[in-house]
């Protein structure tokens, strides 16, 4: 029951929009200066986020800039855009194939962060210090330019592998300091515990007809985790900029495990040699749970493990009401990197568009 290609209807207000959208740069901040990246997969067309990395200060603190295509100044609140994209609630990736939230014009182009062209951004700016403690945010309206489109696997030969060709030469500080504020994250994050990033992820390739051939098995390399440390700041960045001003979000929330999926854990865990050992008084912590994990990293079991984990602790939800994000250890946690592909997104930047 997944939604199809956009109807002629949808695809007209969206080429409509693509033709009248023009750029405005009037009381935005001015980043389309610096030297600024997008990291994907060789595949992707919907760019969405940008990074963009200053020097450390005087006291060692780290600035990245978080730039995230600005949705919701093409896509009206209400209109029949707005309204398919809402019905559709996300893009959906499949193999071959991608059912896109957004018509094409406006998810692939007008709105894609691509390599060379001036796009309108929401951006979130993070202050990180030597420990990786967030110290400032500020969220803005601002201009960007991308200086290149890089992928995971040519940012991973870089900074993995010392292979300066990788990249280009004009992105390699950048994405130094990108590491850099990765791994400050990375430490602060593994203090607090959660779960941790996953380290595969499986695809299925397909033949020029489209007919399955085989499977590819990808680990998670250095820039994947980069990036996604520091897409997971940018949300709870947002989260507590809008809670710290009493404004309304859209929050994402995974609660914590009760004791019957706690327990069954345990049990399964057993069964498969691994001692778990969680209290039978005091609720699972996200510093247990991080404990646990560690466990059966690398082991023949690891997959078993982690498809155990993802049903026992449950999905996230989306509320109105921001609380914890038990698998991320996170106070506040909302979604806020990817107005092209989700809906809950464009909902919290038009938020923050009406308070600046």
């Amino acid at each position: 029951d997944l939604a199809g290609e956009h109807d002629d209807g949808v695809v007209r207000a969206a080429e409509e929009r693509a033709r009248t959208t023009h750029l405005d740069v009037l009381g935005k901040r001015a980043l389309r200066g610096g030297v600024c990246v997008t990291i994907d997969g060789p595949s992707t067309k919907d760019i969405a986020d940008a990074l963009l990395a200053f020097q450390p200060d005087a006291e060692g603190a780290l600035r990245v800039v978080v730039a995230i295509a600005d949705v919701s100044s093409v896509v009206d609140d209400g209109s029949a855009l707005d309204r398919d994209a809402r019905a559709r609630t996300t893009s959906v990736y499949l193999a071959g194939r991608t059912l896109p939230m957004l018509p094409r014009c406006l998810s692939e182009e007008t709105l894609s962060l691509v390599e060379g062209k001036e796009r309108a951004v929401l951006c979130v700016e993070i202050r990180i210090d030597v420990e990786g403690k967030v110290l400032a945010v500020d969220v803005d309206e601002a201009v960007i330019r991308s200086t290149a489109r890089l992928t995971y696997d040519d940012v991973a030969r870089f900074l993995d592998d010392s292979d300066a060709n990788a990249v280009p030469a004009a992105t390699h500080e950048t994405l130094r300091l990108l590491r850099a504020a990765s791994a400050r994250l990375s430490q602060a994050r593994s203090e607090r515990g959660g779960k941790d990033v996953e380290r595969e992820e499986i695809s299925v390739r397909l033949d020029e007809q489209g007919v399955p051939t085989g499977l590819e098995v990808r680990t998670t390399d250095v820039a994947h985790v980069m990036v996604e440390r520091l897409m997971v700041a940018a949300n709870e960045a947002v989260a507590r900029f809008l809670v710290e001003r009493g404004l309304p979000g859209v929050f994402r929330v995974h609660d914590a495990p009760t004791a019957d999926r706690t327990r069954a854990l345990a049990d399964a865990a057993q069964a498969l040699g691994i001692v778990a050992g969680f209290s039978t008084s005091t609720p699972l912590s996200p510093k247990a749970l991080a404990a646990f994990d560690r466990q059966f990293r690398g082991t023949r079991d690891e997959r078993a493990v982690e498809s155990l984990l993802r049903r026992l602790l449950g999905p996230a939800r989306y509320t109105t009401t921001g609380a914890l994000h038990f698998g991320l250890a996170a106070p506040l946690y909302l979604h806020f990197t990817s107005p092209i592909r989700r809906y809950a997104d464009l909902v919290v930047h038009r938020i923050l568009h009406r308070y600046l």
